[in-house]
Parts: C-alpha cells; sequence; structure tokens
C-alpha cells in the first residue's frame, strides 16, 4: 500500500495530482463499460440475450442500487481507510464489464448491472470524499471542480469510444476492450492512489463490523446542506432526466427527422447524439473555474448563477430552433459545471468533521433520485403537455435553485469557506 499522505501536507506543499490523478484515471475509465451499454444495447439487443423490453430495466436497475447503499458507501468512508473501498469498488467495476461481454442473456446481465451500481457508489462517493480529505483552506471549491472534471471526461470519451469500438470490433470485442481499459484505471489506483484519512482519524475510529443503525446514517446537513442536495437533486432530474431523454424528440419536432448541416445531411439521432456530447465536454472544461470561483466569490453566489443558467436554458428551448438547441447546450453544460461542484463544496462545508462521507452519500441519493425520476415523469406528462410545456416546468424547477440558495444563506448556514 502506498505511504499515506497527510492533507496537511498536501494542502502546504500543494502536490494533489499524487491524489487526484490516479483517482481520477480509474474514475473516468470505469464508465467505459457503462457508458457502451447506454449507447448501443437498444441495437444490439439480440447479441446480448435480452428482449428489448428488458433494455429500460438494465440499464436503470444500477441507480436503483445505489439509492439504496451511497449512504451506507458514505458511512464506510467516515469509518474506514479511504483505499480500503475505493481500490475494491474499482475492481467491482472491472468485473461488471467483464460479466457485460460474457453474459449469456439477461440474469447475468442484470448482476453486472447490480455490481456496476455498487461499484460507481463506492468510487463516486469515494471520489469525492477523497477531494475533501486533500482540499486545504479555501480549496474545496478547485478539488471537487477537478473530480467532476475526470467524470466528465470519462463521460465525453465513453460514449464515443463505446459506439466506436463496437461499430469496428463487434458488440462483446467491445465490452472486453471496455473491460481492459477499466482494468488500466483499477491498476493506476492500486499502485498510485495514497491513503488520505489521516492516520489519527484511522486509529481513533475502530472498524466496527455491526450493521449501522439509522442514527449513524441520517444527514447531519444545516439549512445549506439540505440547498446544495436540493440544486443537485434538481439539476440531475431536469438536465440528465428530462432533457437528455426528450432531445430527440424535440430535434425530430423540431428540425425533422434529418438535417443538413453545412452540406451534409445527418439523422436526428446522431445531431442528439452531438448535442449530447457537447454537454459533458463544455462542462469538464468549465468545471474547475466554477469550483475555484466559488471557493473565492462564496458558493451561495455561484449556486444562484447555476439556477439562473439552468433556467434560461431550458426557457431558450421554446424558440425552437436549431440555435436555441445550441444555446441550451451550452447554458446546461455551465449550469451542470456550477452547480455539480459547489453542491459538493457546500455539503464539504458544512459536514460536521467525520461526517463527509455519509453526508456526500445522501448528496449522491439526490442525484441519483434526480436522474431517475425525471425520464419517468418525462413521458408520464408527454401525452397530455408538450415539449413546451415540460421544458417550461423545469425552468422554473432550475430557478427555484435561486429560493434554496436564499433560504439556505438566510437560515444562518455555518458554511466554512471565505467570504460567504
Amino acid at each position: 500500500m502506498p505511504n499515506q499522505v497527510p492533507p496537511a501536507s498536501l494542502s502546504s506543499r500543494r502536490p494533489e495530482w499524487r491524489v487526484m490523478t490516479p483517482m481520477g484515471l480509474a474514475l473516468a475509465l470505469s464508465l467505459l463499460g457503462d457508458a457502451t451499454l447506454y449507447t448501443v444495447l437498444p441495437t444490439h439487443t439480440a447479441q446480448a440475450g435480452i428482449a428489448l423490453v428488458n433494455v429500460g430495466i438494465i440499464l436503470s436497475v444500477n441507480r436503483a442500487v445505489r439509492l439504496l447503499i451511497n449512504t451506507p458507501v458514505g458511512l464506510a468512508y467516515d469509518r474506514w481507510p479511504r483505499r480500503w473501498i475505493f481500490v475494491p469498488a474499482a475492481a467491482i467495476g472491472v468485473l461488471s464489464t467483464a460479466l457485460y461481454a460474457l453474459s449469456p442473456g439477461f440474469w447475468v446481465l442484470l448482476l453486472g448491472r447490480l455490481m456496476w451500481g455498487l461499484a460507481w457508489s463506492g468510487m463516486w462517493v469515494g471520489a469525492q470524499t477523497i477531494a475533501l480529505d486533500v482540499a486545504g483552506p479555501g480549496q474545496r471549491g478547485r478539488l471537487m471542480g477537478i473530480a467532476q472534471a475526470w467524470f466528465f471526461l470519462g463521460s465525453a470519451l465513453s460514449f464515443f469510444v463505446g459506439g466506436y469500438l463496437t461499430d469496428k470490433l463487434g458488440y462483446r470485442e467491445a465490452l472486453w476492450a471496455g473491460t481492459a481499459i477499466s482494468a488500466i484505471g483499477l491498476l493506476a489506483a492500486l499502485l498510485f492512489l495514497p491513503e488520505t484519512r489521516p492516520a489519527s482519524a484511522v486509529a481513533a475510529d475502530r472498524l466496527r463490523w455491526r450493521l449501522p443503525r439509522w442514527s449513524n446514517l441520517k444527514p447531519h446537513l444545516g439549512a445549506g446542506g439540505w440547498a446544495a442536495l436540493y440544486a443537485q437533486g434538481v439539476l440531475r432530474f431536469s438536465v440528465a432526466g428530462v432533457a437528455t431523454a426528450t432531445l430527440v424528440l424535440f430535434v425530430e419536432d423540431t428540425l425533422g427527422a434529418t438535417v443538413t448541416l453545412a452540406g451534409v445531411t445527418i439523422g436526428a439521432a446522431t445531431l442528439t447524439g452531438l448535442l449530447l456530447a457537447l454537454r459533458p465536454l463544455l462542462s469538464l472544461a468549465t468545471a474547475p473555474t466554477a469550483g475555484r470561483l466559488s471557493d473565492i466569490h462564496g458558493r451561495w453566489r455561484m449556486l444562484n448563477w447555476g439556477g439562473m443558467l439552468g433556467g434560461v436554458s431550458f426557457l431558450v428551448l421554446v424558440a425552437g430552433s436549431l440555435l436555441a438547441l445550441l444555446v441550451n447546450g451550452v447554458l446546461s453544460a455551465l449550469s451542470m459545471a456550477i452547480l455539480s461542484p459547489v453542491s459538493s463544496g457546500l455539503v464539504g462545508d458544512v459536514s460536521p468533521p467525520g461526517m463527509q462521507g455519509r453526508n456526500l452519500g445522501w448528496l449522491a441519493n439526490a442525484a441519483d433520485l434526480g436522474s431517475a425520476l425525471g425520464p419517468l415523469v418525462a413521458y408520464a406528462l408527454l401525452p397530455v403537455v408538450s415539449l413546451d410545456v415540460l421544458y417550461l416546468l423545469c425552468a422554473g424547477l432550475m430557478t427555484s435553485v435561486l429560493a434554496a440558495s436564499i433560504a439556505g444563506k438566510r437560515a444562518g448556514s455555518t458554511a466554512r469557506q471565505p467570504n460567504c
């Protein structure tokens, strides 16, 4: 095991790359198997050995698992050394992708998705907890932004690479390639990720194998933390849920089944994929800066900006044009780049010592619940309302983040950050 790196020394010499690089590589490369399934499973059900009706179950069951285990995983990070959880979680992620490639049908594939839910919960809650360990005074937002940037990088590349490998190699061969690539990330974490939990905390909080009581799992957030959870849930419901699930319908309704750009005719699905890829790429470029700005100017101000930009991003869709789609992509990416690291940083600010992990688990629950409910609510409402009405509702929800931010600030949240 690599030598433990005390957070104090990290913040004083600022070699956070020693932690963030192997952690980020493992995080980003682990996404390839999951992204490949999202990209190609609906059109490769025969190769996967499942019926089309089961695709929705396969693609969503991992998120249902995370809703059950995010908070216990966070509690485990509060009690145990970080590497003890993060590295095995990365290994489970590699194994889950191997099961996708091996799967002869529904049940093995379902098992792989359940394992991926466990793996991603362990990796994502862990990545944010590790970032809080590394962050010195006034650095939480920036480090959370870097963690988010690794996620956005993995998302942007994995959707494209997964589809490309499937076209070039075939369904199962692409998943085996994804297994090998994910294993590179696992190896990086195994060999180079240092332990970031202070040795004194490990010694003072010995392993406790009993099942956690609710009193151990319940959030300790304060008004500021609840505002962060609300912002994260609304962001994922509106942008990752409703917009992602309905954008292809909007493209077809607005521009038709095919679109000609610079003399090249492309299908609505291709254009939708390009627009969806635009979001994580822009978020990748701006999330660290947004996090750093929250360190300088305060989380509340940046939370307000994120909610406002998100609201405007849905309002412009009412114009119903290609320009509106492009503006929506840019503004929604900026909203996500702001709200994701700022809400994580705010949870870190208000969490009592030793409770960051479980509170970040609750933040992950808010994100997963929003992402899961978004498509369900959208397609339940579409028979009775138009897409314009649906997007106006999302605009209202995103704008309500401002109200949550103001309420949290007025409630006297004791966020430990500068200029708040």
